[in-house]
Parts: structure tokens; C-alpha cells; sequence
């Protein structure tokens, strides 16, 4: 791009119509992130051509971020470098599940990042409007954030972590047929030595992310140095990335979070994992079979990590890799296309006697419970109360 004239505004927002980078036209905001960040949809009138390639560049996204004296110099570098890891990315076989970033501008104390417009929804707002997916929504969905995962983790000589992984950063087209993960913000890269030590390759004064989506074993950096840090981050590594899929998972199926708080926004809720176990999902839901439960209790395992101590005879195996994943999905679509139901319901890894859950005032146990007219008392009431009221019309046609 030449010339890069921009207009100034004191409060960072652009209105419609306005021209930015000489020849991006704002739309409308479409988003806000973090340090005041503001997302457009934007048209580049460079585009004049209706091929299919070119209609998609046309209207792009366009995320603003202004320096304020309230942004460290390390945050700053920190969101410039946001789209490091998608240039890597160009060559990865499952870029199609990443909003593609066309270009990055740095003008004076503005950052802006051109990238591709997904049009539809997050699966947050998704999962918020359907209140849950079904089970084939759900393994369509994850399958594909899991492949785009087995990139990150698996196909460079740096181990990329995106770190941020939750429903608002998964974009799904308006057909359900696209899933696109957006915001490597946080992302971070972890080298594996000759020696076959790992090394963190980026700055870790602090841990950016959000709490319900974020693995327990992060409190281990509780009063730790900067280089203590890095390292027990290189430690947890891909499973900051197995967890918070676990929870957006068992989010899609459920429609409700795994491990209920009064404020998802505080430290607190990373010790919910470490106390209680996820209830019985296959029970609460017949269509989701046991199968599926055990991929999410070895999603949500990191509290039988050696972080947390040695394990116990009820712990339960942890994935070691998103590669695993995918091998036990791959073998879940297999059974469901097969029906075979003995394979489906396998034993629980995990029993529901020895499970510690939440206590009620945490445990929302009537979102669980059938609703009043599904349950069996209901429909002998209304049996009874219908024979009454034939029985009771006959007898007066007999007595009149």
C-alpha cells in the first residue's frame, strides 16, 4: 500500500462512509477487543471485479488498535506481533479454519490489521441462540478447530499456542459449513532444544486470557520470576490449547459452561476444575453417549497433571496431544455412522459415584431436569384428569 492517509478521531471510531488507508470505505463496527481495540467492516474500493476471490477480499475487517498511555511498551509489541503466527500459517493445510490476515499497518501510534470478513456468527452467540448444538453440530465444529490445532501444535519446528481459544474467537459462516478461529492475540511459540528441553519464545509478564477457557495449571505461576515462568508455561504447552476446547465442547452440547461461578471474570474459577468433577453429561443428555463424556473428562484432566501432584486411582489419563483427539473422534463418527451402540456406551472413565460435584447454590440442577411436561408424573396427571373429564361429559349426556 502507498500512501496510508488516515483520519484522525480523538475517541479511535470511524463513522460510515469514512475512508481510511486510502481506499478501505467503513461499513459499520462490528466488534471490540481488548485494549480498546475496535473492528470494522470495511469495503476496499480497490476491488472492482465479481470473481469469487475478489468478492471475498472486498469486504474485510479491519481491527484498530490506538496506543494509550495506559499500554505498556510490552503490550504494544505484543499486538503488533498478533499476526506472526498467521503468516507462518499460509502454507498450513488447514488454513481454510483461520480468518486469513491480508495486511498489517503500523501509522504513528495505530495499528491497523486488514483481515478477512467472516459473515455469520460466533459460536457464542451461536450456542446462546440455540441454547445447544446437537451432537453432529458439535463434532462437526470441533473437528475443525482440532484440525486447525494439529497445524498449530504439530507442523513447525516452534510449538504455536493460541491460547485464547473460546467461543467468541470461533466465527461460523451463515450456512453452519464454515468455521473460521479469528484473534491470535495471545498466541504464543515454544521451541523444542537439541537438548530436548522446550523453550517459551515469547515475553510472559502476563497471561492474557479468559478464565472459564484457561487450564488450573496456570496458577502454578503464582509468585514465580519471569524465567520460572517461562518455563512451567513450556511445560503446560498444548494444553492450554486441549483445555479450553474441552470447555468450548462441552459448552456446544451442554449450552452451559462446565463448572458454574458467580463472576467467570475472576481467578476463582480455575479452582473449580481442581475441586469438582464434571457431572454426568451422558445421563443429563441420552443423545450424548458415554463415548463422548470420556473425551471431555481427558480434555478437562489437567488437575491429574504432575503440576498438581501424582495421580490417583481415580484420575483420569489426559491427552497428550491433539493428534489423540482426533484419532478417538475419528472413531466416534465411525460408530455413530455404524450405530454401533455397544462401542457408543463404553464404561465411563470416570464413575458418577465417585465424582465430587458442585454443590446446588453452584449447580444450576433445573437446567438438567426435563422440563415439568416431559416428565412422567405430568403426563399421568394429564391421563387421569382427560379420563376424568370424559368420563364426567358422558354420565351428563347420559343423565340429560
Amino acid at each position: 500500500m502507498s500512501t496510508k492517509k488516515i483520519i484522525e478521531k480523538k475517541n479511535n471510531e470511524f463513522a460510515k462512509g469514512e475512508i481510511i488507508l486510502d481506499h478501505y470505505k467503513i461499513e459499520r463496527i462490528i466488534g471490540r477487543g481488548g485494549m480498546n481495540s475496535i473492528i470494522y467492516l470495511a469495503n476496499d474500493m480497490n476491488v472492482v471485479s465479481n470473481s469469487y476471490f475478489d468478492l471475498k477480499v472486498k469486504g474485510v475487517a479491519i481491527k484498530v488498535i490506538k496506543k494509550t498511555s495506559d499500554i505498556s511498551e510490552e503490550d504494544w509489541k505484543r499486538f503488533w506481533n498478533e499476526t506472526v503466527t498467521m503468516y507462518r500459517l499460509k502454507s498450513a493445510k488447514s488454513i481454510r479454519y483461520l480468518a486469513e490476515i491480508f495486511d498489517r499497518i503500523m501509522i504513528d501510534d495505530t495499528i491497523y490489521i486488514i483481515m478477512e470478513y467472516v459473515e455469520g456468527e460466533t459460536l457464542a452467540k451461536m450456542i446462546a441462540k440455540n441454547e445447544k448444538l446437537t451432537v453432529k453440530e458439535s463434532l462437526y465444529i470441533l473437528k475443525k478447530i482440532l484440525l486447525v490445532l494439529q497445524d498449530l501444535h504439530h507442523s513447525y519446528q516452534e510449538i504455536i499456542i493460541h491460547r485464547d481459544l473460546k467461543p467468541g474467537n470461533i466465527m461460523i459462516s451463515k450456512d453452519r459449513t464454515e468455521v473460521k478461529i479469528i484473534d491470535f492475540g495471545i498466541s504464543t511459540s515454544i521451541k523444542t532444544l537439541a537438548n530436548k528441553n522446550k523453550q517459551l519464545l515469547t515475553f510472559e509478564d502476563e497471561i492474557w486470557a479468559s478464565y472459564p477457557y484457561l487450564t488450573p495449571q496456570i496458577l502454578e505461576l503464582r509468585g514465580k520470576t519471569n524465567e520460572q515462568r517461562k518455563e512451567i508455561i513450556s511445560k503446560i504447552g498444548v494444553q492450554f490449547d486441549i483445555y479450553a476446547t474441552g470447555v468450548i465442547f462441552y459448552e456446544m452440547l451442554m449450552g452451559k459452561k462446565p463448572f458454574v461461578a458467580d463472576d467467570y471474570d475472576k481467578v476463582d474459577i480455575l479452582y473449580l476444575p481442581l475441586k469438582y468433577d464434571i457431572p454426568v453429561i451422558s445421563k443429563i443428555n441420552t443423545n450424548i453417549y458415554p463415548i463422548i463424556e470420556n473425551v471431555i473428562l481427558r480434555m478437562l484432566a489437567s488437575k491429574n497433571t504432575p503440576v498438581f501432584g501424582e495421580k490417583n486411582k481415580n484420575s483420569v489419563e489426559m491427552y497428550e496431544s491433539v493428534n489423540d483427539i482426533v484419532k478417538d473422534i475419528d472413531e466416534i463418527e465411525e460408530y455413530l455412522n455404524e450405530k454401533n451402540t455397544t462401542m457408543l456406551n463404553q464404561q465411563l472413565l470416570k464413575l458418577p459415584e465417585i465424582r465430587v460435584l458442585q454443590t446446588p447454590r453452584f449447580f444450576n440442577v433445573i437446567n438438567e431436569r426435563n422440563r415439568f411436561y416431559e416428565e412422567t408424573w405430568f403426563f399421568i396427571l394429564f391421563i387421569s384428569i382427560f379420563s376424568l373429564l370424559i368420563a364426567t361429559i358422558v354420565i351428563l349426556f347420559l343423565v340429560l
